[in-house]
């Protein structure tokens, strides 16, 4: 079909009243039609209620045919891979792992929306007791959850769905809520579709809150419609009938977590007041800054691999606005790839007058910044702390061990365990093992 895009009222507020965020290079826009116009290049936000949104954006009917045909393809390459599997089970199983810390989900009716490839709705699955029910309109992940796991979801849209009335106990929506056309409207569905008390889980990239590593580009994906801050995402579920239980960066990305809950009313507060909005200048700053960063990692990265001192890439880093935990780590594990073990460790304890977190609260919830502190800790001696903070790492680091989704899908050969291990650099196998060496 043929594609089309125009301008859009505010999908919270209605208004027509824009600003420009970012406009991204045309490498970054993957939806297309006929290989010639391309989509989905602006990001503004709306004057009215600070929504960040793509604007011009397409019409619903031309993002359902998207996600039916190209999406899995084009973002996804929609070959079954050993990276792709586990990349994909280890954030799945990270996401659990946190929303089980805070919800008991036993015996629930769960809707999984936009369930991709199935691994989270098998996730779902290894809990006791529940029933779920999962909705993909993607053509190339029906065909996977088939072969790895002999799985039919619903092959409409959600918009489509036709659920039954207060049926589910939770609804998910992991990294999804931000691809729909008008995310309210699929709240207010989601709302007719809970039993009472019913609970929303949420997974979506937070704006201000960027990918550690990645140019904007990558962020403000063709594929994603509105990119949400708390304060937006909190007022868009208040003023649909739900209370926020819990709110929290935390994942492989550091994505936005949300528990929220239906409530018996919906709260009519003014979605235009000053402090129910962002501010305009500091999200367009934070934009423009963090590109500017992120072209200062790639040139620190490039004079550590000419063996320039690692002084210098800490002074880069330290010097910037937008000096993330992650942005250390990331520069520190690749001087350990390269066996720069002495480099590695000034460069992570340089100036310990500033630390980089403290971690004596456990406020950090990075397990490899534990795992990292004790990998240098164990060389200069100090056991007992190095210790400590390997079972940090262990505690946040993903439980695998708890689902049998991992075991089944390696015994199918789908993907081999030790690499899902090693996909994440520093991981809980090996806070295990380095726990054990130390103790005995």
């Amino acid at each position: 079909m043929e594609y089309i895009e125009q301008l859009y009222p505010c999908p919270v507020c209605d208004s027509m009243d824009f600003s420009p965020i970012y406009t991204k290079g045309d490498e970054a826009c993957k939806i297309r039609n006929g290989g010639k116009k391309l989509f989905h290049k602006e990001i503004v936000m709306c004057n009215s209620c600070s929504l960040v949104q793509t604007n011009p954006r397409l019409s619903q009917e031309s993002i359902e045919d998207f996600y039916k045909t190209q999406y899995r393809i084009s973002y996804k390459g929609g070959d079954l891979d050993f990276e792709s599997i586990g990349l994909e089970l280890r954030n799945g199983i990270m996401r659990m792992d946190w929303f089980g810390k805070h919800l008991n989900i036993d015996g629930f009716k769960v809707l999984d929306v936009g369930n991709s490839t199935g691994i989270t709705s098998s996730l779902f699955f290894d809990k006791t007791g529940i029933k779920v029910d999962g909705i993909e309109p993607g053509e190339e992940g029906r065909k996977t959850q088939k072969t790895l796991f002999n799985y039919s979801p619903f092959p409409e849209s959600f918009e489509k769905f036709n659920g039954k009335y207060e049926y589910y106990d939770l609804i998910a929506f992991f990294d999804v809520l931000e691809h729909f056309f008008n995310p309210v409207d699929i709240i207010k569905k989601a709302r007719t579709l809970l039993k009472d008390n019913g609970y929303l889980f949420i997974e979506i990239p937070e704006i201000g809150y960027y990918y550690p590593v990645f140019h904007q580009d990558v962020f403000f994906t063709s594929a994603h419609n509105t990119f949400f801050s708390k304060t937006i995402i909190a007022n868009i579920l208040q003023q649909n009938g739900f209370n926020v239980l819990n709110m929290e960066n935390a994942g492989q990305k550091s994505t936005l977590l949300i528990i929220a809950q239906k409530s018996d009313s919906i709260i009519h507060s003014d979605p235009f007041a000053d402090h129910l909005m962002d501010d305009y200048n500091s999200i367009k700053n934070d934009v423009t800054n963090y590109n500017t960063i992120f072209e200062q990692i790639n040139f620190a990265i490039h004079i550590k691999e000419h063996n320039v001192s690692s002084s210098i890439l800490w002074n880069i880093y330290q010097n910037s606005d937008f000096y993330r935990t992650f942005q250390k780590i990331f520069s520190t594990t690749l001087m350990l790839r390269r066996r720069l073990i002495d480099d590695a460790m000034e460069f992570f304890f340089y100036d310990k007058t500033v630390p980089l977190i403290d971690i004596s609260n456990d406020a950090c919830t990075i397990p490899d910044y534990y795992y990292l502190n004790a990998y240098f800790l164990h060389f200069t001696g100090d056991i007992i702390t190095a210790i400590e903070s390997l079972k940090k790492a262990e505690a946040l680091f993903p439980h695998f061990e708890k689902y049998s989704t991992v075991y089944k899908l390696q015994k199918m050969g789908f993907f081999n365990l030790r690499f899902f291990c090693e996909s994440r650099m520093l991981n809980y196998l090996n806070c295990t093992d380095m726990i054990n060496s130390l103790i005995y």
